[in-house]
């Protein structure tokens, strides 16, 4: 088939015009068109409506959609666009000559002037009342550049006038990048005059956040008149959906796949001109026949850093880009870190990555991640990659240098995207970073993970929708209906549920019981904000998961992380569910599917038939490879070699792996374990390879790398080489900003021998282990080691802060009170030891002499 000449329908460039093409913003066009009603409906109440946020986020395409809307065809828009160095004499020219140019277009004449006696809007050129305006000729007319707010309101009224024998009810005019009106406090005294003293006549503002200080105290002519609406990205996957398939024919939008745009959300942060440019180049490799689908690959993110680099003509930019091209995995995922949401202080990137890391929250550790970011912050300043702000990290190079970066650490991190169809994506943003950060810490505590996750964004005030969790229970009430043979109602309620089991049925693999456990987090900071999870566990009784009955105090320390967060758990709920896939889902619905379809919206319509092409692809396609890296990655051949010091056969294992895999992530992994055994080995070539396979794997950007640098940061001890080492240990912890990172199989740390030495074993390897306890561990004892044994229990403390129940932590305090000669406070620890759990048998001998034998010691 050739799709050569077929038009691309993703344009990038300029505002949606076309309401079908429109999505989203379902709050904010209700609010609009409230106060458009209120105009014509009622004389005095003109509406000032501010519509603020970043460049191409959406404002321009929510406005066209207001004008082009059919109950608006009433109102008389005009829309100007102003520039930074505005005048009143050329602002208002530019106004009234587009006003007289939509009349004329639609009929109504308006003389131009050159009879005396003519008295037109705006062109009166008597020669014995030259204060008139002129609206569209030399502006020397005016002479000293004031404009008569008398004449002005008066000429505003002829034109209503006009407007309203045409069959208009009201004059709205539309100011863009409206921002630039701070520098004439002229005009927007004339705006307030005209909106308090004439009728029917609305102002629309759009600009960039800075229009915010046209209202910001009361002696501004404006305050206090606006209703103000923020314009963000999409926060809702339905939005970002819709954005992405209603440009594309019935036929082409099955091909793409509910993946697809669970990373059009990851990638775009729900900005809808980022959302356009990746299907724009998708599109255009399916139009010439360079793929078969539109779904996003590899190779379209190549073309996309492409068109960015080509966008950015300016030379200062495109060094920009060359210059994050060359940082090092280590720098470019701090970059990224410290970047990947916009004009963040450093105070929110602190904040949001502290949260959920630990067991409870660390001033000690935040001072320390604050000072550290800072640091890195000056140093990319340096280096041109960072603006010189003095709270905020902003990316040199605008929207598109930001856009960039994440697509190149995408691609860094993994090498490859996923196939697996899956739509239970939520737009990343630090709320919902948040919630997975939550989430993650109570699966850690549960000590299981959820065989499938959903999460739903939402956004209204408590109460507005009712009971969340009730409607998640009457969705499986729907699917036990149908299992027993009831027919499926043909309306909209219906239809919403189906659409909603379907996304889930999609993610099953293994139909059955599972316990179902849902949770309502709330954003503090916007009331508004609610996401609504839903972790589905492979077993069958809830009281094993419910954490409040389970562990208590865990919960509450959760509960307490939340409220420093800034978010709330609001609703919680255990219960046992019957899943069935897609398959089984669209057989017990049947032969009424089409007419379900028939009469669903747009978006319900590609739910099932996206899923269902996506299922009968995924039949087709070979995915061995796929499930061969996932075995690699979740239960490693090798450890049970390693587990009986069997290093030769675990390396043969590993080489046998490295052969048969291309994921440049799962190959991260092997060397990174690889490096690991082989330091282990008595031999000088071994030992040495080991430090070359560890390099690699952080050259590879293994999406947990902070093992690497760990294991680095440990041959670095053995070599006395404390300074390389402490840095090693610290850039772990700042990469260590989650509880699913936090957990490794296998990891070596020193122990501090005291004078005696007798006894005291000085090695040890933890497993299963966690790598803020290592860091925390092996950076004391270099630390100790390089004479400064008070930066050693500032570090072990902190750490017990992070993870205050943690028995290695608090044994390596005891440890460090031995060395530092302070038997006392050794002892008291070590009697706390004997009451917890101990995790190595190494400790065990160590504990009686310590609290049994501790005269003999102390003497």
């Amino acid at each position: 088939m050739n799709l050569s000449n077929m038009t691309n329908p993703y344009d990038w460039h300029i505002p949606v015009k076309d309401n079908k093409l429109f999505s989203g913003r379902k709050h904010e066009k209700q609010i609009i068109f409230d106060e458009l009603e209120c105009l014509k409906s009622r004389p005095n109440k003109n509406p000032l409506i501010v519509l603020k946020g970043e460049r191409r986020v959406g404002k321009t395409s929510l406005i066209n959609y207001i004008c082009n809307d059919d109950s608006t065809n009433d109102i008389f828009f005009i829309d100007i666009r102003i520039y930074e160095l505005i005048t009143p004499i050329i602002f208002w020219k530019e106004v009234f000559y587009r006003i007289i140019s939509k009349l004329n277009d639609l009929g109504i004449k308006v003389d131009r002037g050159g009879d005396t006696k003519t008295n037109s809007i705006g062109y009166q050129l008597n020669s014995e009342n030259t204060s008139r305006p002129c609206y569209l000729e030399c502006p020397s007319i005016f002479g000293n550049g004031e404009i008569s707010n008398f004449y002005l309101q008066s000429d505003i009224n002829e034109v209503l006038s006009a407007i309203q024998n045409k069959g208009y009810k009201a004059l709205v005019l539309i100011i863009d990048e409206a921002q630039h009106l701070n520098n004439s406090s002229d005009i927007q005294s004339q705006l307030r005059d005209i909106r308090d003293n004439v009728r029917h006549i609305g102002l629309i503002l759009a600009g960039t956040h800075d229009i915010a200080s046209l209202f910001s105290n009361s002696s501004l002519p404006l305050y206090g008149q606006q209703t103000s609406l923020e314009i963000k990205n999409y926060t809702n996957i339905e939005e970002i959906c819709a954005c992405a398939i209603l440009p594309l024919s019935k036929d082409e939008q099955i091909l793409m796949s509910p993946v697809t745009i669970n990373y059009l959300a990851k990638l775009s942060q729900g900005k809808p001109s980022h959302i356009r440019l990746i299907c724009n180049a998708i599109y255009e490799r399916y139009r010439k026949n360079l793929q078969t689908d539109l779904n996003i690959t590899k190779e379209a993110l190549f073309e996309i850093l492409e068109i960015i680099k080509s966008q950015e003509e300016d030379k200062g930019t495109y060094n920009i880009i060359r210059s994050i091209e060359k940082l090092d995995t280590v720098n470019l995922e701090l970059l990224y870190n410290m970047t990947r949401f916009p004009n963040w202080t450093l105070n929110d990137i602190v904040s949001l990555d502290e949260s959920f890391r630990g067991e409870a929250y660390s001033e000690a550790a935040s001072r320390r991640r604050f000072d550290f970011i800072n640091n890195k912050k000056q140093i990319f300043i340096s280096d041109g990659i960072l603006e010189n702000d003095e709270e905020r990290c902003i990316l040199n190079g605008g929207e598109f240098v930001n856009l960039f970066l994440r697509f190149h650490i995408e691609l860094k991190r993994y090498g490859k995207l996923l196939k697996k169809v899956h739509l239970n994506g939520i737009v990343p943003t630090p709320f919902s970073e948040k919630c997975i950060k939550l989430l993650n810490s109570l699966c850690y505590i549960l000590g299981d993970n959820p065989e499938i996750g959903y999460s739903i964004f939402h956004t209204f005030f408590q109460d507005q929708e009712g009971d969340l969790i009730q409607k998640v229970k009457d969705r499986y009430h729907f699917i036990s209906d149908l299992i027993s043979g009831k027919a499926m109602e043909n309306d909209e309620h219906s239809r919403s549920i189906f659409s909603e089991c379907a996304n889930i049925a999609n993610l099953v693999e293994r139909q059955g019981k599972y316990c179902l456990y849902c949770i309502s987090i709330r954003n503090l900071d916007n009331s508004f904000e609610l996401i609504q999870t839903e972790m589905y566990f492979n077993q069958s009784d809830p009281v094993n998961i419910n954490l409040q009955d389970l562990n208590p105090t865990a919960w509450e320390n959760i509960k307490k992380q939340a409220e420093i967060a800034h978010i709330v758990i609001e609703d919680t709920a255990c219960f046992e569910v019957d899943l069935l896939n897609l398959e089984s889902l669209l057989k017990y619905v049947g032969l009424e599917l089409n007419q379900v379809l028939s009469k669903g919206n747009d978006i319900q319509k590609w739910t099932v038939l996206a899923l269902q092409h996506a299922v009968k692809s995924v039949e087709k396609d070979n995915f061995n490879t796929t499930e061969y890296e996932k075995q690699i990655m979740q239960n490693p051949s090798w450890v049970p070699y390693y587990s009986k010091h069997n290093m030769e056969d675990a390396l043969i294992d590993i080489d046998n792996c490295l052969n048969k895999i291309e994921s440049r992530a799962v190959k991260a992994r092997l060397f990174n374990d690889r490096g690991y055994i082989r330091y282990s080995m008595s031999d000088g070539y071994n030992k040495s390879q080991a430090i070359r396979d560890l390099e690699l794997a952080i050259n590879y950007h293994f999406i947990d790398f902070g093992l690497s640098l760990l294991n680095v940061a440990y041959i670095y001890l053995d070599k006395n080489n404390y300074d390389d080492a402490i840095d090693y240990c610290q850039l772990a912890l700042m990469l260590s900003n989650m509880r699913h990172n936090i957990i490794a199989g296998y990891l070596r740390y020193r122990l501090l021998v005291p004078p005696s030495g007798f006894g005291f074993i000085p090695k040890i390897e933890m497993t299963p282990a966690n790598t803020i306890e290592i860091a925390y561990l092996n950076m004391a004892f270099a630390y100790t080691h390089s004479d400064r044994i008070a930066l050693a229990y500032t570090c072990l403390n902190e750490g017990l802060e992070v993870i205050p129940s943690s028995f290695y932590l608090k044994h390596g305090l005891a440890r460090l009170y031995l060395f530092d000669m302070k038997a006392p406070e050794a002892k008291k620890i070590y009697q706390e030891l004997r009451n917890m759990t101990c995790p190595s048998p190494y400790f065990v001998d160590e504990l009686k002499r310590m609290t049994k034998g501790y005269h003999r010691f102390r003497k």
